[in-house]
């Protein structure tokens, strides 16, 4: 009720709403190996689907895993710590790239598939449009390339924050219109609230104005 709302234990702060989401997050995975879903569509899609697999399982048994395990047998006991590091982000690039082609094979190219909240599909395929996904060369490219993909996700990530208070501060407003004017106390319960919500929407949007890249 409103009455509980305003009170000091009911009052819904955002630091509760996050926790909230967290655990709803937590509610184990779906949609994964539902080969069905290769059958569905137009012919065209139906043909896309089953390609797209397919070249998932080359990229995985012909490329990545053979690369990696090649790498690493020669780098194991090496001892120029340069090259080591040069390739040792070679190898992490074939541990990522095998492990998408692993999620796209488990997943059945379900875009939908999620574990713990989370799309994995949809994770992975932010790194094809960087540098992580395209050939370079040298150690410039390797440190370009992780600043781009680590900036990708933190710009997603404060995206995400600003949709959810953006929402939390609509639920505020309309909560606020449905004590009336009379409800004095309830309604400078769910001002003070909203000062919060928009101080903190405001320095999650400077942050992101700021995000890389």
């Amino acid at each position: 009720s409103i009455d509980a709302l305003a009170s000091p234990h009911g009052m819904i702060t955002v630091k509760g709403m996050r926790e909230d989401l967290r655990e709803a997050r937590k509610q184990g995975c779906d949609g994964w190996f539902r080969a069905r879903e290769l059958c569905e569509g137009t012919h065209a899609e139906r043909f896309e689907k089953k390609a797209q697999l397919l070249d998932a399982f080359r990229s995985l048994l012909c490329l990545q895993v053979p690369f990696m395990l090649w790498r690493l047998y020669f780098d194991a006991f090496t001892v120029d710590l340069i090259q080591f590091a040069g390739r040792s982000l070679l190898i992490a690039k074939n541990v990522i790239w095998a492990l998408y082609d692993f999620v796209i094979i488990a997943a059945c190219m379900n875009q939908d598939a999620s574990i713990f909240g989370v799309k994995p599909m949809a994770v992975f395929s932010m790194a094809a449009d960087t540098k992580f996904g395209k050939l370079w060369v040298g150690p410039s490219g390797m440190v370009a390339m992780l600043a781009e993909f680590g900036g990708i996700l933190r710009k997603n990530n404060l995206t995400q924050q600003i949709e959810q208070l953006q929402q939390y501060e609509q639920w505020l407003l309309a909560e606020k219109d449905c004590a009336g004017p009379d409800n004095l106390e309830i309604c400078e319960a769910f001002d003070e609230q909203l000062q919060d919500v928009q101080a903190e929407l405001a320095v999650t949007e400077e942050k992101l104005r700021f995000a890389f890249p």
